[in-house]
């Protein structure tokens, strides 16, 4: 049933343990990973060993290719299914409107910290860092080392950090612009352009360390390997002709803030791009490709 791996015994008997394959299926579920539970099981197994029967328990799965593979079910394999089976699932993460207008998306620069830092607290389980937020917000308090001043700073600046962290919670849409984005020329087999686009798919970064995940930015039907789409022949001979001159094409990204995507001290925001638009310097728009599908 099972491709023998590492210190597995040839001559095992198993039978499934219903029991704890439920527990690795319901854990799977809760950590995300609901895909690769078919097929998993846990087992029951005996061997030989030195005349003695030895029982021992495996996990019997399949990996990315469809081949079944078995390890052996270790005690600290179990402790952190028991786990996480026991946390409640998390609730499911918020979805963007996208009949929101482009007015509606607020630009961000790498030059907005404050904007950044209020939002990434609003997204964040965790308790409100109010001495942090004040020094990359207050330049008067990031700028005294008076332990009561900064004291006495911080209790009249609290109140002003609790409300705008409650705004930043009702304004998740933002855009920011690539002045340098690049495109080839236009392929009519794929009506594509060809394009380098991926480089500055993080978004703005400030000095709070604050950045972005965009999790759906280059995935096949977006903008996927072949490069930027564009199907109307009108429009694709506009972008071209201005490519044949030389004219600087920028990239505007629309994107909405979903949660906190933090496993470390790092402060990373999980989005998802709604759509691109491609920009001259003046503004106009030459293209919107649409990219958040439900």
């Amino acid at each position: 049933m099972a491709k023998r791996m590492g210190s597995v015994p040839s001559d095992l008997a198993c039978k499934p343990d219903d029991a704890d394959t439920a527990i690795v299926h319901k854990a799977m579920v809760k950590s995300g990973e609901k895909d690769k539970e078919q097929g998993s099981a846990v087992l029951d197994c005996t061997h030989s060993q030195n005349g003695l029967i030895q029982a021992s328990k495996l996990f019997v799965s399949r990996n990315e290719k469809g081949e079944v593979f078995a390890i052996p079910f270790t005690g600290e394999m179990e402790a952190h299914v028991q786990q996480v089976a026991s946390q409640p699932p998390q609730p499911p993460l918020p979805q963007p409107d996208m009949s929101i207008p482009d007015s509606a998306y607020v630009p961000l620069t790498s030059q907005d910290a404050a904007t950044l830092t209020y939002l990434y607290a609003a997204l964040s389980n965790k308790s409100i860092d109010y001495d942090g937020i004040a020094q990359q917000t207050s330049r008067e308090y990031a700028g005294t080392s008076d332990t009561f001043q900064r004291r006495d700073m911080l209790n009249v600046l609290k109140p002003k950090i609790d409300a705008a962290i409650a705004e930043a919670k009702q304004h998740r849409y933002f855009t920011y612009s690539v002045d340098n984005g690049f495109l080839g020329n236009y392929d009519p087999g794929t009506k594509t352009f060809s394009t380098g686009m991926y480089s500055w798919q993080n978004g703005p970064v400030t000095g709070t360390g604050v950045s972005f995940k965009l999790t759906n930015d280059h995935t096949p039907g977006n903008l996927g390997p072949d490069g930027y789409p564009v199907s109307e022949e009108a429009e694709a001979r506009a972008i071209q002709a201005l490519i044949d001159k030389g004219r600087p094409i920028g990239v505007k990204v629309f994107f909405f803030a979903q949660a906190d995507a933090s496993d470390t001290s790092d402060h990373v925001i999980r989005s998802v791009v709604t759509r691109y638009q491609l920009v001259t310097p003046d503004g106009k728009v030459l293209h919107t490709q649409v990219v958040f599908k439900k």
